[in-house]
């Protein structure tokens, strides 16, 4: 990929500080507020419009990813995630898509591993839930990362 072309996907940026900002409030109050999560779905729906040669289906990522969040609870209890992750995830889902169609798909494993490993450091038989925004954001920003630098 030359130069020319990476500059076109300027647009992503301003997800930078929104994620950061997120990972550093879930990480604390492992919640995920709506002023932060809400604003950013269209947002993220409307990025691939600007970005030439991006996937202009990356929305349905989002919302793969969404049904995910939803549907894991319906195999087992403990795999229920929270209102917030499931928001942030129409968002990530959606990102994560925009270079890959597959992105999502990648994000969403990427971001489970990663949860485990993080869960792994708290004590056995603990019943509060670990945040899954970090790893989520974490996880969408690697598989962005590496499908502009892989494309």
């Amino acid at each position: 990929m030359n130069a020319t072309s990476l500059l076109s996907w300027w647009p992503l940026l301003p997800f930078l500080p929104w994620a950061i900002a997120l990972f550093l409030i879930d990480a604390r109050t492992s919640r995920l507020p709506n002023y932060l999560t809400l604003p950013a779905i269209p947002a993220a729906g409307l990025v691939p419009l600007a970005i030439p040669g991006a996937n202009h289906w990356a929305l349905l990522g989002g919302v793969a990813w969404w049904a995910v969040a939803f549907g894991l609870p319906l195999l087992h209890p403990r795999l229920m995630a929270g209102g917030g992750d499931a928001k942030l995830a129409l968002t990530t889902g959606t990102l994560a898509a925009i270079v890959a169609p597959l992105g999502a798909v990648a994000a969403l494993g990427l971001s489970g591993v990663m949860h485990c490993f993080l869960r792994g450091g708290q004590r056995a038989g603990r019943d509060r839930a670990s945040p899954h925004g970090p790893a989520m954001l974490v996880a969408t920003g690697a598989v962005v990362v590496a499908s502009l630098i892989f494309r």
